[in-house]
């Protein structure tokens, strides 16, 4: 029977693994196990490839286990992540040492994992505090878990493993320990990024979306681009070899040329001057993809720019502006919705070229021609020359290096952050099914749904002189509406003062907390808990933090609900208070920092809007 009560609880609380507790896996290794039973002290032999042993102490396994724990004591550990479970003799001996401490469990073995299943006693165990359980998995489906894992894991995570099974699964924990630490790594460098960039996208929306207003939106001009071939030329080492090819092709009318980020430079310095030049980034640091034009007053080319775009000064920009509308802008569309205009948002990407594959996608261009995309290196060369921001040569130096298949089918040196902007432009040529991506660069990496062809046999093959015209980029007309934004811009301002109530309130909240924690006090703090969750419902339904506050705290957001689950299942009202303290005020003081950081764009947005 007592197999199958753990069937059932785990069942019950991880029902994915339901195939493997019915014996209908695929992921069984070639593995012997012996059960032991001596008294309360189960234990499991194993023999794997050259390797055996007996999982847990044979005289004391909850000896082994509290002194496995003893070095613990002192240590910051928010989550506790196992590379095994044995029999789970050690996890049981966890749970009671740090029973506030929540804990996960990789399970390398399919057949220990079974006998666990068969011999375990689960009926100690504190199962809201057992959180994940992955069994068996492949290499990429584990490194896919974990990087769920990882994401809803706030704090510091720890793993451990006793040292018997370290010794028989020793490459499968190799790996293991690998793809946590990468995962890991990865997680902490997302993170600066999401809190700085949330930000940058929401002080750049409030300041630009003035531009915004007073601009037409490219996707307007569908016609203009329907069934017409389009050059989304980027700053690959390639593009040095296919300047003359783009000087006939603008002399022809041929093609449209738009030009991508920092490839706009090396144009220049050609005196090619393209049909636009597409932007979006962020980051302040990006007006210096435009720094030629603006110093040279260059006024012939004309700017597309995403609605969060940083760095560009719109309103000194002298060449005509275009505007599309990204997905991580919340300002425009609040006051200018899809709905009303018809006009679709382009999704946020990692580069500014896979924006532009979004967008011509959306018109229907085609053929799209991919010029000097390398995802790679090129000899010595990472980019372009030609650009006086980026150093050629060195600019991804100490960047770690991978391979990845060429055009023309030999392998070629790149990196990872190449490497997942490729893989995310070939999931937007899937997702829009686009048949006619041309990639025309020499000694790039291959980019699945495209088809390699020189950028001369294009021109011979799919291109025509004066197919297309590009006077209308030039001439803008200037951006009308159907509808007024006064009543928009009366209940923004009214949803603003009631978030400064808010505020207000949850400072006396929290002191209260605190003072009833501290003095024990349950039955007010029971009653004070009904009152927070109401006031920070208000909260989160508030117009003004759901436009501006959530969007610019989103890696704070995504950290207090990974926790929410903890602060429901705390039964102990001071330890639940303390909980709350922890996650929702610093959560709270920090949408209430950025408040204060955006506060200045916000007020001049509404003093423009409302002239």
């Amino acid at each position: 029977m007592g197999d199958l009560k753990n069937e059932y609880i785990i069942k019950t609380k991880f029902p994915h693994l339901d195939d493997i507790l019915q014996g209908r896996s695929s992921q069984a290794k070639a593995i012997e196990i012996e059960p032991i039973h001596t008294g309360d002290n189960s234990n499991l032999h194993i023999r794997y490839g050259n390797r055996e042993a007996t999982i847990h102490n044979e005289e004391s396994p909850w000896q082994e286990a509290h002194d496995l724990f003893l070095q613990l004591k002192n240590a910051s550990i928010d989550h506790m992540m196992f590379f095994g479970m044995g029999l789970g003799h050690h996890i049981l001996q966890f749970q009671r040492q740090f029973p506030h401490i929540p804990f996960s469990i990789y399970e390398p073995s399919v057949e220990v994992f079974q006998q666990f299943t068969k011999h375990a006693v689960l009926d100690e165990w504190n199962m809201d505090q057992w959180r994940n359980l992955f069994v068996g998995d492949h290499e990429q489906e584990l490194a896919k878990h974990l990087r769920g894992f990882v994401d809803r894991t706030p704090g510091t995570i720890s793993s451990c493993a006793l040292s018997a099974y370290a010794h028989v699964f020793e490459q499968e924990k190799q790996v293991f320990n690998t793809l946590l630490s990468n995962t890991l790594k990865g997680k902490h460098g997302n993170l600066q990024i999401s809190n700085k960039f949330s930000v940058f996208w929401l002080s750049n929306s409030l300041r630009n979306f003035q531009y915004v207003r007073s601009t037409p939106n490219i996707l307007k001009k569908r016609e203009n681009f329907y069934n017409k071939p389009v050059i989304i030329v980027s700053a690959g080492p390639s593009l040095n070899e296919e300047i003359e090819h783009l000087k006939m092709i603008k002399q022809e009318r041929s093609a449209y040329i738009l030009a991508v980020g920092s490839a706009l430079s090396t144009l220049i310095h050609h005196g090619i001057h393209p049909d636009a030049i597409c932007s979006y980034d962020p980051n302040p640091g990006n007006g210096v993809v435009v720094k030629q034009v603006m110093e040279q007053g260059i006024d012939d080319i004309p700017l597309i720019f995403g609605s969060s775009v940083g760095g560009i000064d719109l309103g000194n920009y002298p060449g005509p502006k275009w505007h599309m509308i990204t997905s991580q802008d919340t300002i425009a569309a609040y006051f200018l919705p899809a709905a009303q205009t018809g006009l679709p948002v382009v999704y946020d990407a990692s580069s500014i070229a896979i924006i532009t594959l979004q967008l011509l996608c959306m018109m229907g261009a085609g053929p799209i021609i991919l010029v000097g995309q390398n995802f790679a290196y090129k000899g010595a060369l990472r980019y372009a020359q030609h650009i006086d921001h980026i150093d050629p040569v060195h600019y991804f130096e100490g960047a770690p290096l991978v391979k990845t298949s060429s055009v023309q089918g030999d392998m070629i040196g790149t990196n990872p952050a190449f490497m997942s902007m490729k893989k995310e432009m070939e999931l937007y040529i899937g997702l829009f099914n686009k048949k006619d991506v041309f990639n025309t660069t020499q000694g790039g990496a291959d980019i699945k749904g495209t088809t390699f062809i020189a950028l001369k046999d294009i021109r011979a093959k799919y291109l025509t002189p004066n197919t297309v015209e590009t006077d209308w980029l030039l001439h803008p007309t200037a951006n009308s509406t159907s509808f007024t934004l006064a009543n928009q811009l009366a209940l923004l301002q009214k949803e603003r003062q009631e978030l400064t109530r808010s505020f207000e309130e949850f400072r006396h909240i929290f002191k209260d907390m605190h003072f009833y924690a501290n003095h024990e006090q349950r039955d007010e703090l029971q009653q004070l808990f009904v009152i927070f969750d109401s006031a920070f419902d208000r909260w989160l339904n508030n117009l003004y933090s759901k436009l501006l506050l959530i969007p610019a705290s989103r890696t704070q957001y995504e950290l207090l609900y990974s926790q929410v689950e903890n602060v429901l299942k705390e039964r102990n009202p001071v330890r639940k208070a303390k909980l709350i303290m922890h996650y929702y005020a610093l959560f709270i003081t920090h949408t209430l920092q950025v408040d204060q950081e955006v506060r200045p764009f916000y007020e001049n947005m509404i003093e423009v809007l409302s002239s």
